[in-house]
């Protein structure tokens, strides 16, 4: 890491990204070559909008599950998209801050660029070490502590509630619910989609004509033009609609919404409503939530939104509108539910746990381990409590379809789930086996839960919970080898049952999920440190029914490396279907290199290390692909800047084959440290 250029790779690092990203992808080759990079954009006006801003290219996009049933479309921006952004920020940050300070509405909104202090440093390294104790975590990572501080904060600093749940709980928004009487929820119709390029230009200028000249030549390098040029850019040269995805985007799109929260003001003003006084908005992202003094005034404000998008082609969406009045309840009632259902469950617990305070297991097990406490995630309640629990949760969530995914993430990040250790001394009894039973149906019951709305998110929770519970039974090995004497004569085949068991259930969501692997491709990877294998039939089918996904392509390619003589039939399955992906792929770009899903199947498995070894007729498969790779770059200009920059784009693969098990699970813990520190518990 070069520390030049920490706030550059820090932006990298968390702003041009989608969150929806396996945890092995990274944008590292682009990190580790910044100062060329950097050195190569020409610093001229001119060739720099010639020779560098103004190519094109089309991102990877792929789908994310929606609470309905449907897809919403993400989309991961080619590489040298992502450096042109950098460009624009490290040019234009602090007046894209500035203009973003207009709005009063605004929750969400930047503040500032963000810093790491020394201070905060240590005490993360400190955080960081106890949680990998708690999990068991030991051994040598390639990512270091420096690294990861880069995933603890986002790049800008925001309001102190810049996530849902802590503004509809802080206490001005609950002071305002009382102090007001009418109350109306709004949001815009597909707000990302309708964007017309142009019009972020318009809306910077604060004039549409006056916006239009800024296509002229002397005007191109303004911000007001290349915020606009950028998203262009980056998405094909699309003036309809931008990404989503990158963090960086939905600021950029805040500049459309900010001249509309001002203009907004400024009208109500005229009409002698005061903010703060006659009403009250509080804006998060594209949704609208308004207080309001008296219904009529209620009615002009939600006028003057409506009125005021249509400038920029935006549309409110009034399907489920309603205007309520006092008293009006504004909880997320599902969550309300489920909070209910686990304190109770978690008082069943407490109970128990109790109960086996006296235990001579208890005490017998003390004597080997005087440190040892008793923990409510030990202490597991019977098999109908699980049951209940998981269909209770149903149950909530068939009642309101729309918050399958919020109950799903809350209830993973709640959850957890140790091996009660004191149970496998001595010999085996009636309760023992039932204590086994009721390990069995919690795992169950936790798997079909995640199994409601497994996604990018929820799988990360998953894991999380997974993660612990093996820790568990990693150290309780640890005891049994030193004390044989004392446990369970088959404790170990026991034990082998129970990661089995888990081993089946992940086994169970990837085959019920087969053909829309790429949310949950971080499960095949988790598979990797099981002792138990994955079938090459079974691995065969993921490649055959996802030929061009490139996170799925990744994940069946990270799981096999190092198994080359159980998966050979696999490994060249694999690259048959790269090979056909690349002498077939299609697009109307002039190097099939600016097309990010080609660019990025290419690359990577061009640094593929099985690629390496295998011969297809005498010939290293990574020497097929690297022909296809020289023919693309050519298309190019050997001498062209664009040549030079995709030359060093492509030195490394971004989808990092070289992390270990360890790094896997380090970067899982960065997850719930940047989950804890950026955001509360009821964040979902």
């Amino acid at each position: 890491m070069n520390k030049k250029y920490l706030k550059q790779e820090w932006f990298l690092t968390t702003e041009v990204l989608p969150s929806e990203v396996p945890t092995f992808f990274t944008n590292l080759p682009l990190k580790n070559n910044l100062k060329n990079l950097i050195n190569l954009v020409p610093t001229d006006i001119e060739n720099f909008n010639k020779k560098f801003n103004e190519k094109h290219t089309i991102p990877l996009k792929y789908e994310i599950p929606k609470n309905n049933g449907s897809y919403r479309t993400i989309s991961l921006m080619h590489p040298s998209s992502q450096l042109k952004f950098l460009f624009y920020i490290m040019k234009y940050e602090y007046l894209l801050i500035n203009f973003l300070q207009k709005s009063k509405f605004n929750v969400r909104k930047v503040q500032k660029a963000n810093t790491i202090t020394y201070a905060e440093s240590k005490a993360l390294d400190k955080e960081r070490l106890k949680i990998e104790q708690d999990f068991g975590i030991t051994g040598i990572s390639t990512i270091t502590n420096e690294e990861l501080d880069r995933f603890f904060k986002k790049y800008f600093t925001y309001n102190k509630h810049y996530k849902l749940s802590g503004i509809i709980n802080s206490p001005s928004f609950n002071r305002d619910s009382l102090r007001f009487r009418f109350f109306s929820k709004l949001d815009i119709q597909n707000f990302f989609g309708s964007i017309y390029t142009h019009s972020i230009t318009w809306a910077i200028v604060g004039d549409k004509h006056l916006g239009k000249d800024y296509s002229k030549r002397s005007l191109k390098n303004t911000f007001a033009a290349q915020s606009d040029t950028i998203q262009q850019k980056s998405n094909d040269n699309e003036t309809n609609g931008i990404l989503i995805g990158p963090e960086i985007n939905r600021i950029i799109a805040d500049i459309i919404l900010t001249h509309c929260d001002y203009s907004i003001e400024k009208n109500l003003n005229h009409q002698n409503i005061h903010f703060n006084k006659n009403y009250k908005i509080y804006r998060f992202v594209d949704d609208y939530y308004i207080f309001s003094s008296t219904y009529e005034i209620l009615e002009t404000i939600e006028q003057e939104i409506a009125r005021e998008l249509s400038n920029f082609n935006l549309k409110l969406n009034f399907e489920k509108h309603q205007i309520k009045e006092q008293p009006f309840s504004l909880s997320d009632t599902p969550i309300i539910q489920l909070k209910q259902l686990l304190n109770v469950f978690s008082n069943n617990r407490e109970i128990n746990q109790l109960k086996l305070l006296k235990n001579d297991n208890l005490e017998k097990y003390l004597q080997l381990e005087p440190s040892y406490k008793l923990s409510i995630t030990q202490i597991l309640i019977n098999e109908s409590a699980w049951i209940q629990l998981y269909e209770t949760i149903r149950d909530i969530v068939s009642t309101t379809p729309s918050s399958k995914r919020r109950i799903t993430l809350y209830f993973l990040k709640f959850i957890s789930l140790k091996i009660y250790e004191p149970i496998f001394m001595g010999s085996e009894s009636t309760y023992f086996f039932r204590y086994l039973r009721t390990i069995y149906i919690a795992l169950d019951e936790i798997n079909n839960i995640y199994s409601i709305h497994p996604d990018s998110d929820t799988t990360k929770a998953y894991i999380k919970t997974l993660m612990k519970f093996r820790a568990s039974l990693s150290n309780l090995r640890l005891i049994i080898n030193k004390n044989k004497e004392e446990f369970i004569k088959n404790s170990e085949n026991y034990l082998s049952d129970i990661e089995n068991k888990i081993f089946e259930n992940i086994y169970r969501i990837l085959k019920n999920n087969s053909n829309r692997i790429n949310n949950i491709s971080d499960l095949i990877v988790y598979l990797k440190s099981f002792d138990k294998k994955l079938s090459t039939q079974f691995l065969c089918q993921l490649l055959d029914e996802n030929p061009e996904d490139y996170f799925t392509l990744c994940a069946v390619g990270y799981y096999i490396i190092g198994n080359e003589t159980r998966y050979r039939v696999v490994l060249k399955y694999l690259f048959k279907s790269i090979l056909n992906f690349i002498q077939n792929y299609q697009t109307h770009t002039i190097s099939l290199l600016e097309d990010a899903k080609y660019f990025y199947i290419l690359n990577d498995f061009i640094h593929y290390p099985e690629f390496q070894k295998l011969k297809i007729k005498r010939k290293s498969a990574k020497k097929i692909l690297q022909e296809s790779k020289n023919k693309e770059l050519n298309k190019l200009g050997q001498s062209s800047i664009y040549y030079k920059i995709f030359n060093l784009l492509m030195e490394q693969s971004y989808y990092n084959w070289n992390l270990k098990q360890i790094d896997f699970e380090k970067l899982q813990i960065q997850k719930i440290i940047t989950d804890k520190n950026n955001s509360s518990f009821d964040d979902y």
